[in-house]
């Protein structure tokens, strides 16, 4: 796995594309893995980036039980129905800051 940002504990929350290898795609999905191997090729040109790790993403649930329910209400609302979004841009404020998840 690449090396923590920020002081990070191990696993990192958050990894720059560049220490990320394809062995990875467990935990930073297929297009983090993907644009990773695609700029170490020669003559390809992969913009800086960073990816946030799904270990961020457990840690985050584990945190705040009730950002697990809000995601379950989202993904049952259609996007196009701007009533039934509205109101729930408040679990947002529910995922921990970094200084909770030990950044």
């Amino acid at each position: 796995m690449g090396a923590p940002v920020a002081g990070q504990t191990d696993p990192p929350f958050v990894l720059p594309i560049e220490q990320i290898f394809a062995t990875q795609f467990g935990s930073v999905g297929g297009k983090a893995a993907q644009l990773a191997e695609l700029s170490r090729i020669e003559g390809v040109r992969v913009p800086p980036g960073f990816c946030v790790s799904t270990d961020a993403l457990w840690t985050a649930l584990a945190a705040t039980p009730s950002l697990g329910e809000g995601i379950d209400e989202l993904s049952r609302c259609n996007p196009d129905d701007r009533d039934a979004l509205h109101g729930t841009e408040g679990y947002v404020e529910l995922l921990p800051s970094a200084e909770d998840a030990g950044d």
